[in-house]
């Protein structure tokens, strides 16, 4: 256990470090504003009639208060604010008019550090939508708490390279072998669950959000609750699945967004329904691991071929990202015969 604990401990930091020594944001600007104050920035867009992602028809929540997948982007970002009293200020930017009220904000350390907010419904008619937000993983803890969680796994994932042992044993023994152990694990989520429960009894929808390991947490407490979730680079529960208790069928209505280029994304296997997105640098050229990892460069991939049917700036987000020319561009064009091209390319 000690040589695996020192080897991923070694992988975080090249991977801190791949991505200029920073763990995570804790000074948080709005990833969008309700109004447009950005002179000579990116255009409005709320999107055409041929998005290249099906994420971006869905929406979540209680249909008098929906959430679109940018609004849980949102969420998920302010998470990684430190100051519980500016958030009020973040979602009153993001949100504007629809600006959802603050709930619950944890501790910056608590693991896991989760948000809830609640929308009201339109004209006051119908149920709100209570969206609970995980923050990812941005101090030592969060790292620490990442390796323990997925130490076993990575090592049969190492492994696999050489020998594809993965492969060849069936799921049930792997889970195995990853193992059960005991209550330790559960104290991550225990907190976050006793909160749904005790607010299921107004009649409000449940959506749960986060990023990498908030995105995990939010994964498994979904699964358990049988509640909808939309996850930005979270590694998967697959083969974990017997050491969070849970089943893996039981996670098959989670969103699992996954930028191209994402290694957290594949670490253990993904048991929901995965939105595979691209990740590429403004020039067309593909991003490092690090870049793609980032919740702001994926909610700008997701603007850039989704739209927003609120119509927000992004500019001061999305200006190093995103080009005017490619808003609602296939990033492949058509052709007749895409083998034919293929082979001509070899």
């Amino acid at each position: 256990y000690t040589v695996i604990l020192i080897f991923f401990i070694s992988a975080a930091l090249g991977l801190q470090a791949g991505g200029a020594f920073s763990l995570g944001p804790k000074n948080v600007q709005p990833l969008m504003t309700a109004r447009f104050a950005t002179p000579g920035g990116l255009p409005p867009w709320r999107g055409n009639n041929l998005p290249p992602y099906a994420a971006c028809h869905i929406t979540w929540g209680s249909p008098a208060a929906p959430v679109t997948l940018l609004d849980l982007a949102a969420l998920a970002l302010i998470a990684y604010e430190e100051n519980c009293d500016e958030m009020e200020r973040l979602l009153q930017e993001s949100f504007g008019s629809r600006s959802p009220r603050l709930e619950h904000c944890s501790t910056y350390d608590a693991l896991p550090r989760w948000v809830s907010v609640r929308f009201s419904p339109a004209r006051g008619i119908g149920r709100g939508t209570r969206v609970f937000a995980l923050k990812g993983t941005s101090s030592w803890r969060d790292v620490y708490a990442d390796i323990k969680l997925f130490a076993t796994i990575e090592v049969l994932q190492a492994l696999s390279k050489i020998v594809p042992i993965l492969s060849l044993l069936p799921v049930a023994l792997v889970q195995s072998i990853v193992g059960f152990t005991g209550n330790a694990d559960v104290k991550l989520w225990n907190e976050l669950e006793d909160s749904i429960m005790a607010g299921q009894s107004d009649g409000d929808a449940m959506v749960l959000t986060g990023h990498s390991l908030g995105g995990l947490i939010a994964q498994i407490v979904a699964a358990r609750q049988q509640l909808p979730a939309l996850v930005f680079s979270s590694p998967g529960v697959l083969y974990s699945a017997r050491r969070f208790q849970i089943l893996p069928e039981s996670a098959r209505h989670v969103v699992v967004l996954v930028p191209d280029g994402d290694v957290i994304s594949t670490v253990d296997e993904q048991a929901g329904v995965v939105q595979r997105i691209a990740c590429l640098e403004k020039n067309g050229q593909a991003a490092s691991a690090a870049t793609c990892h980032r919740l702001r460069k994926t909610a700008c991939e997701v603007w850039r071929a989704c739209g927003d049917p609120w119509a927000r700036d992004f500019s001061n987000t999305c200006g190093s990202y995103v080009s005017e020319d490619s808003l609602g561009k296939p990033l492949v064009e058509p052709v007749a015969d895409p083998w034919q091209v293929a082979q001509e390319m070899r």
